[in-house]
């Protein structure tokens, strides 16, 4: 694992994308304490951004492998992967969903990045659906064993998704109350 983490990936610095991580998510091998393992698997969960493929990096860990004496032991294979995709941020999806959340909340957010996987990489990449991610609740409290969302921020996302869709039913923008 040192081999393949310790030092850093190439990637293209992006302000709003930021940097890759990759992280140790599952290792697993053996049957007993007391016996040597005949095999360790270990998964690797590594977030690509720009200037990085699937194909660059795995040539990359090869090298390295190959570099430390393990190329003989241990072996590269890509499970899974979603594509990192990003919407510009001048776009119509971006600028409604900013006047949309504005109108309903009472403030305008400030775009950024989620480093999650979405069905964004699947929409986005093989539909061609331009997209934001949009919601209630907080990433930090998803897919906890206590996740929730607040009704009242759920309530207030219902509203948010109402806007959005009445702007792209009826061709019209959003027209801002001010006070």
């Amino acid at each position: 694992m040192t081999a393949l983490i310790q030092e850093e990936y190439p990637y293209e610095s992006d302000e709003l994308v930021g940097k890759y991580t990759i992280s140790v998510g599952l290792i697993k091998g053996g049957t007993k304490i007391n016996v040597v393992p005949d095999y360790c698997e270990a998964h690797l969960d590594l977030r690509f951004v720009k200037g990085q493929t699937v194909e660059s990096l795995t040539e990359m860990m090869n090298l390295r492998l190959d570099e430390a004496g393990l190329s003989d032991y241990v072996e590269i294979e890509q499970i899974h992967e979603k594509p990192m995709v990003t919407t510009p941020l001048d776009s119509e999806i971006v600028r409604v969903s900013l006047d949309a959340v504005e109108m309903v909340v009472g403030r305008r957010p400030v775009p950024a990045v989620a480093t999650y996987g979405t069905d964004c990489s699947v929409l986005q990449t093989k539909i061609g659906i331009t997209n934001v991610i949009c919601g209630p609740g907080s990433i930090e409290q998803a897919h906890q064993p206590d996740e929730y969302i607040p009704l009242d921020q759920l309530y207030r996302s219902v509203d948010v998704y109402l806007a959005i869709s009445r702007v792209f039913g009826s061709g019209k923008r959003i027209e801002m109350k001010t006070s």
